[in-house]
């Protein structure tokens, strides 16, 4: 008994891990929230209420497992009729013939004194049973209905059950099974080689043409629609082509290109006194989150009512505005402000879209070989990007709509895809915007080639325009368009959106299918491994424009969401001088950096990339750059600011309201104390300034 101390305590306190593991989370969550100085007291009471409930359930679990002995019966006793039994009993599967058997019942009754344990035990088999049949068919309904603080116990504890099952077995016969298993599910893998395929509609396309506009067409149609047919009135009217510029990061970045986008647009649609931001905006370069924030303001640019007002009918309690509580709220809706096209974006941009994500990477995908044979069957199965996707859409559809019952809500997560086959929303394909009454936002989504590191740019312009030589070149030089690697088939929005936000284990990469199923055309990738701010793209088509418009004076709006100590430079007005030596921060070195380097290093690159693309913006003559971005300190909120910060609003309080937060929660799913920081970033001085600057490009010239 050497080691008995150890043998008892070690798994005691692995199991007392886990606990810990949770206590710690709930307690960095509760501290992010003070710092961010976001969310209201009753969010605050909510984390001490899960801090007592984790040391509660860690004291019960530490006296279940010590005292065991004084309730439970010894193993060695159970195992007495039979040495060779397994898990205390005879067989693995002994619960299938204690339920068809009324025998084995009685048997088990003088055997053990009762079933009561046994019934137990059957039901909790049933529920992880249950579960795990669920994530696997119906992700989108199980994300929506199980809280995210139970994700962790559920991904953890659905796959014991099958697991200790399969190892039983393979102790009772003395094999490998799970090894088994293993191979044979790689073996079934191989048979699925389009199971990443990006999805696509699978009639070929009648009209290719329509689908993506010239250069010098898209810029002659803004203008018209932006100017009167005389221009007597306002000669400035097509001065400045804003082209908008989103940073990747989740959904961090599309919520704050939201609150960006949404508070100008409230300032001025139908304002006289400047150009309306989504008419005079000629196209928007997204990246990662950005592209996902982009195709949403696109889609409710175009969904939005005759009279400019947002689209958005109803809205829930995962935004930070929602107003009402109570235990059950995140099934709750309610009207939304209907004027309002911060709130709009903001709602849409909220959604929980991690969930259905994580249960595609746990359940759906491992099982991908499987998919890949039920294929050949005629029967599909999504990937976690396409779940991903389907949770754009349904957000979407559902905010689009009137608050309606939650049964009719849940509908729209079991089944087929009523967004995709009705083309509407976020489903609808990409391009073809020319049709419209009415001028849209072209898209630019960046994506990146995993075979050659280069853009794949998902775009309703056409990558050629013929300049003033009149010999043709290419947008965005070195660089593929979607539509040339996918000629035939169109491509739903959400997908091209998804297409650019496909960074690692959250997205697998998808691969732009061909006539050789074998044999993809394109695998792509996240577009922030070639640079993760879409100024690149950006500064392309400012360069294009000033090509064919000379007289045009472009202006990229950057949208970033790393948070920064300093401003900077955040405007320029064309031709500005390189910024004086930039030399790197003192740092410590760590024992593990021979490991990590090369991998931070690429991470790196990305914004390094962006800051290369940032300079040459602010040194192209004739081309405007603006910047808003978020700090590490959160600004005071104006007192009674029932809508959050305004950047119209001239209150400006220097004093920030909390310390220095290193970083930002990153993922496809925010926290209302995250998104109101996100909001509060309006209020800073540097963004107010920029403000001034585009506002003074935007003010009508009556």
């Amino acid at each position: 008994m050497r080691f008995a101390f150890i043998g008892t305590w070690l798994p005691r306190l692995l199991g007392l891990v886990c606990f810990g593991a949770v206590g710690w989370g709930v307690i960095g969550a509760q501290t992010t929230s003070v710092l961010m100085d976001a969310g209201e007291e009753a969010v605050r009471s909510y984390f001490r209420h899960l801090e007592i409930a984790t040391a509660g359930m860690a004291v019960l679990f530490l006296v279940i497992v010590i005292f065991r002995r004084a309730y439970a019966r010894p193993l060695a006793d159970l195992l007495k009729p039979d040495p060779k039994a397994v898990i205390a009993e005879p067989s693995p599967i002994w619960f299938l013939t204690f339920l068809v058997s009324r025998q084995q019942r009685a048997a088990r009754v003088v055997r053990y004194g009762g079933v009561k344990a046994d019934w137990v035990a059957i039901l909790l088999g049933t529920v992880v049973l249950f579960c795990f049949v669920a994530s696997l068919f119906v992700p989108l309904l199980f994300g929506y209905v199980v809280p995210r603080a139970w994700f962790v116990p559920v991904l953890l504890g659905l796959p014991v059950f099958p697991l200790s099952i399969i190892t039983a077995f393979s102790h009772r016969l003395r094999f490998p099974i799970f090894v088994l298993l293993t191979l044979v599910f790689g073996l079934f893998a191989i048979l699925a080689p389009s199971y990443h395929d990006v999805r696509i509609w699978p009639d070929k396309v009648q009209n290719s043409n329509a689908r993506q506009v010239k250069l010098e067409e898209a810029l002659s149609r803004w203008e018209r629609l932006n100017c009167d047919p005389n221009r007597s009135s306002n000669a400035d009217c097509a001065k400045h082509p804003v082209i908008v510029a989103l940073a990747g990061g989740a959904s961090r970045a599309s919520f704050l290109g939201a609150t960006v986008l949404g508070d100008i647009l409230d300032t001025t649609r139908g304002n006289p006194a400047f150009h309306d931001f989504g008419a005079q905006t000629f196209a928007i370069s997204g990246v990662s989150g950005g592209s996902v924030g982009a195709a949403m303001i696109r889609s409710a640019l175009a969904d939005a009512s005759g009279d400019g007002a947002a689209p958005c009918k109803s809205t829930d309690a995962l935004w930070y505005g929602f107003k009402g509580g109570g235990a059950f709220s995140r099934f709750s809706v309610q009207p939304v402000q209907q004027n309002s096209w911060k709130a709009c974006l903001q709602s849409l941009t909220a959604g929980d879209f991690l969930s259905p994500a994580i249960l595609g990477l746990a359940f759906r995908d491992p099982w991908s070989g499987f998919a890949g044979i039920a294929k050949a069957f005629g029967s599909d199965s999504d990937d976690r990007a396409a779940l991903l996707e389907r949770a754009f859409e349904i957000r979407y559809a559902t905010l689009l709509s009137v608050p309606t019952s939650l049964a009719s809500r849940i509908g729209i997560m079991v089944g087929s895809d009523p967004e995709l086959s009705n083309r509407r929303g976020l489903a609808r394909p990409l391009g073809y915007v020319g049709a419209e009454a009415r001028w849209l936002p072209l898209l630019l989504l960046n994506a990146t080639s995993v075979d050659t590191g280069r853009r794949v740019i998902a775009s309703d312009l056409s990558p050629i325009y013929t300049d003033s030589a009149n010999e043709q070149r290419r947008v965005f030089p070195e660089s593929y368009d979607l539509f040339e690697e996918l000629p035939a088939h169109d491509i739903p929005l959400s997908s091209a959106a998804t297409l650019s936000a496909r960074f690692p284990v959250i997205s697998p990469y998808g691969a732009v299918p061909s006539d050789d199923p074998k044999r993809p055309t394109e695998r792509v990738v996240d577009g922030g491994y070639f640079e993760n701010d879409g100024v690149t793209t950006a500064l392309e088509l400012a360069r294009a424009i000033r090509q064919l418009r000379p007289a045009m004076e472009p202006i990229i709006l950057h949208v970033t969401n790393d948070p920064v100590q300093r401003a900077g430079d955040n405007t320029s007005v064309g031709n500005m001088p390189a910024r004086k030596e930039l030399r790197p921060t003192p740092r410590l070195s760590r024992w593990y950096e021979s490991l990590t380097t090369p991998v931070t290093a690429l991470i790196g690159t990305r914004s390094g990339h962006a800051a290369q693309a940032v300079e040459a913006a602010r040194a192209a003559k004739g081309i405007k750059y603006v910047r808003f971005q978020v700090f590490d300190q959160t600004p005071h909120a104006p007192q009674a600011a029932g809508s959050g910060c305004h950047l119209q609003d001239q209150t400006v309080d220097d004093a920030p309201a909390t310390a220095p937060i290193d970083d930002v929660s990153m993922s496809w799913w925010l926290s209302g104390a995250v998104q109101e920081y996100l909001d509060r970033q309006l209020c800073h001085r540097s963004n107010k300034e920029a403000w001034a600057s585009l506002s003074g490009w935007l003010k009508n010239a009556n």
